[in-house]
This record gives C-alpha cells, structure tokens and sequence, in this order.
C-alpha cells in the first residue's frame, strides 16, 4: 500500500478514535499464534525476528519498522530462530467509516527509522493506560497523540531520505539512457511512485522536472557531436532519442537561440 503521510495525518486528525490498549510485548522463543484481529492496531518492532501473516500477506517485522493492523485480517505470527521477539503494541477502535478513514481501516506496513522519543513515549503508555482514576486516562490519551506525531515526523524523515536517493538513482539513470524511451511515467513506475508525485519530488531537489532535465542531457549531447562530429542532423537526433528531425531541431534552438544547422556553421566558421 503506498502511503501519501500528509492524507494520513489529516485522516487522524479529522477522525476519532478509541484506544483499547496498549502493551509492551516480549514473545519467548518459538512462539506462535494465529487469530482474527478484532481491531486496528500499530504494532512497533523493538528487537528479534518475528513473521506476520495478514490474510497470507507476508508483512515485515523488523526493528525501524511500524505495521499497521486491521479488523477482520487473519493474523498468524511467530518467532523466528531462538531468540526473543519484543515489539509494543497499540490497539484502537475507529469511530468512523472504513471509506472515511482508509488507513484506519488498512494493513500495511513502512520504514520509520530508529527514535528514541517514540519508544520513551509508548513505554509510558504501556505503563499507565487501563488506569480508573482521570489523570491517567487524560494523560494516556493524550500521549497516542504524541506517539501518533513521532511516528509522523519518523516517516516524514524518512520519506526525505529515500525521495532524495530516488531523484539521484533517477539522474543516474537518465546520464546513461538519456537516448532511450525515458518518459516520467516509465521512470515513476520504476520507483514504485505516482507520476505527478515522482515529477514534485524531482523537481524539489533538481529544480527542473524530469522532463526538463532529460530534455538538457539530450541537448547537451547534441551539442556537443555537432561540434565534434560530421553525423548529419538527422543522425544526431536519432542519437539522443528524437526520430523526428524537426521536433528535435525545435527543442535544440529552444535551448540555444539558434537551430542545429545554424550552430554547425557558426561553430565551424568560428574555428
């Protein structure tokens, strides 16, 4: 399930939620269960190695890892290898509809990273919630929203991290098969991204879309086998991914105020 961060911060900050629980969980070795999961949860791995199967679907369990539960999956879990398998846990209820709130009402499961605050957070919650008097009750729910903005700013860090590796992957990529069919559709899909949010990512860190840069290498390249080669304008184009001539003559002056033809003349006139 991709995951946009700022819909699912709007999704728990417009729709209530009852918390049922909370728990620090140490499973002993050879562990294994198997039932249907009769809420939502947030289940934050802390050490071991650990399978979790949602209806089949194979989840991973992992420190700097968070999977996200939901009523009605069938959940079968265990311990891998010898050791101890310690995760917390936090179960709740939503109070809306599952069209409402989609990943309320979702499994899945994303990257967070190591954060010390977020497991100081959901060791006190695993301490004081279930506690009768207010003060505990209070304080208990007020801390899921804390928990619930740690695991946010975790995921928004590291969103930045892999955003920023895949635009450099993808100018790699770009620098060496700038001549092949490259449009922002195919290089989205290589990522695993949406399109137009491939091209934002892109664009933050580049400051031109990917397009626009692809756009650059072809033209640079041209430029430069104009000036160092005798291919006809045609070759070139065919070159650098452009079948048509005139198309590619078009995006050539545009970068640089004068057709290909003109260049080579003026190029060679001046040597």
């Amino acid at each position: 399930m991709s995951i946009n961060i700022s819909a699912m911060m709007d999704e728990y900050t417009q729709f209530s939620f009852e918390l049922w629980g909370a728990w620090h969980v140490v499973q002993p070795a050879g562990h294994q269960s198997s039932f249907r999961t009769a809420a939502s949860a947030f289940i934050f791995p802390v050490r071991g190695e650990a399978f979790f199967l949602l209806d089949k679907k194979q989840i991973s369990f992992e420190p700097g890892r968070m999977i996200h539960c939901c009523k009605g999956k069938w959940l079968e879990a265990g311990n891998i290898g010898d050791s101890e398998a310690e995760y917390y846990l936090l179960v709740y209820r939503p109070l809306a509809a599952a069209e409402q709130a989609p990943y309320m009402h979702s499994a899945f499961d994303t990257e967070i990273g190591q954060n010390p605050r977020l497991f100081a957070l959901l060791k006190q919650l695993s301490k004081i919630v279930g506690k009768p008097d207010s003060n505990s009750k209070f304080q208990a729910k007020a801390m899921v929203y804390s928990i619930l903005s740690e695991m946010f700013i975790s995921m928004q860090g590291m969103e930045k991290t892999e955003s920023h590796s895949v635009v450099l992957e993808a100018k790699e990529y770009m620098d060496i098969h700038y001549m092949e069919s490259c449009a922002v559709s195919n290089l989205s899909e290589r990522y695993g991204m949406d399109a137009k949010y491939f091209s934002e990512v892109f664009k933050k860190y580049t400051g031109v879309s990917p397009m626009d840069y692809l756009i650059g290498l072809r033209m640079n390249h041209a430029h430069r086998l104009l000036m160092s080669t005798s291919c006809t304008i045609k070759e070139i184009g065919i070159s650098i991914g452009y079948g048509d001539p005139y198309y590619f003559s078009r995006l050539f002056k545009k970068k640089f105020g004068v057709a290909p033809t003109e260049f080579r003349k003026s190029s060679r006139g001046k040597s």
